[in-house]
């Protein structure tokens, strides 16, 4: 029966790429199944080992025996960044000379990885997908700046041009499953770009509906506390939803309907989404801030170096300059050669 492993111990490790890191993000889940150990990724991308079985059968869809036929295969395969034997994957580029790697040292050196049907990898001077200029400089869901050796590692959207850190990204995709789509514009037509930028989308339900007793709480009579400072009502807390407005961005809290002061019609912003989204907003404008002070800087480094430059001007040695700089004057020049004419001879 396959089993995953939440806990590595010291004889843990993936049998096809030696690692020991048990990091669902960037190599998938560690399947542990008869005597095999092996990363999720790690079979996705094995060259040389199909998926003959079932979904159900052996470690999703791969059975043992052919997982065992590759472990043997690359077990002399020598890594071209670490030099060590094991290495398991290799550049899907046709003029490729440049040898194998395994799956943690690839992450380590810019190797992407391409998740659509044939699950292809290319070595960082092969990449087909060439990536363009960032409109934002941070990642828009953990809000952190992306630094630039980050840069490989990021994920811009064709659909609203932001840009992502590829873990956060992967993070979202693999709790969202087949309900994934762009986290800002909610697009879902450039998922196949997504996969080429190596983004892994599981083809199965999202986490919060596999979850035990996921919908209970929609079986509970709502427990709102109306936002309004001066609620009309007595019973602040009603379980019609019939009688309340909720937020149209959370949807957990709330104002009576005779509270709102606005049209039945009209949307609700709670508090607490609202100050979300003027922090939100004060970040954006602090990166603008940021980027046009860095425009002006250079703006005036480049005036600078233009003062810098002082015009050659040739000085006799009799004048005399009255300067207040500190500026070097320049000598004067070589006065002139006479030509010399030949003295006719008689």
């Amino acid at each position: 029966m396959k089993q995953e492993i939440k806990e590595l111990g010291t004889n843990k490790t993936c049998q096809l790429c030696r690692s020991s890191e048990n990091d669902e993000i960037r190599y998938g889940k560690l399947y542990e199944y008869e005597d095999l150990i092996v990363h999720h990724f790690c079979l996705l991308f094995a060259p040389g080992c199909p998926q003959n079985g079932k979904d159900e059968e052996g470690i999703e869809g791969f059975l043992p025996q052919d997982v065992k036929k590759e472990i043997k295969r690359v077990r002399n395969l020598i890594c071209c960044f670490c030099k060590k034997n094991g290495a398991n994957l290799g550049c899907c580029n046709e003029k490729h000379v440049f040898g194998a790697y395994h799956t943690n040292c690839a992450w380590k050196n810019d190797v992407s990885f391409q998740f659509t049907s044939s699950f292809t990898t290319y070595c960082k001077k092969h990449n087909i997908y060439k990536q363009k200029s960032f409109k934002s400089i941070d990642c828009q869901i953990c809000f952190d700046k992306i630094k630039t050796k980050e840069k490989s590692r990021t994920i811009l959207m064709r659909c609203c041009k932001n840009t992502f850190h590829r873990d956060c990204l992967q993070n979202y995709a693999l709790n969202a499953g087949v309900y994934f789509k762009c986290p800002l514009c909610n697009d879902k037509d450039n998922i196949k770009g997504l996969k080429e930028q190596g983004i892994f989308i599981p083809e199965r339900d999202a986490l919060w509906e596999l979850e035990e007793n996921a919908f209970s709480e929609f079986y509970q009579p709502l427990q709102l506390i109306c936002e309004s400072k001066k609620c009309r009502n007595k019973n602040k807390n009603a379980e019609s939803v019939y009688m309340w407005n909720l937020c149209q961005y959370c949807g957990a809290n709330g104002i009576h309907l005779t509270c709102f002061d606005g049209d039945i019609n009209d949307s609700f912003t709670c508090s607490e989404c609202n100050l979300a989204l003027s922090n939100a907003e004060n970040r954006k404008n602090e990166s603008k801030i940021i980027n046009n002070e860095n425009k002006l800087d250079i703006k005036e480094n480049k005036s600078i170096k233009k003062e810098k430059i002082i015009k050659k001007t040739w000085i006799s040695d009799e004048e005399i300059i009255d300067t207040d700089t500190d500026d070097e004057i320049l000598p004067s020049p070589p006065r002139k050669k006479r030509k010399l004419r030949n003295k006719q001879t008689i």
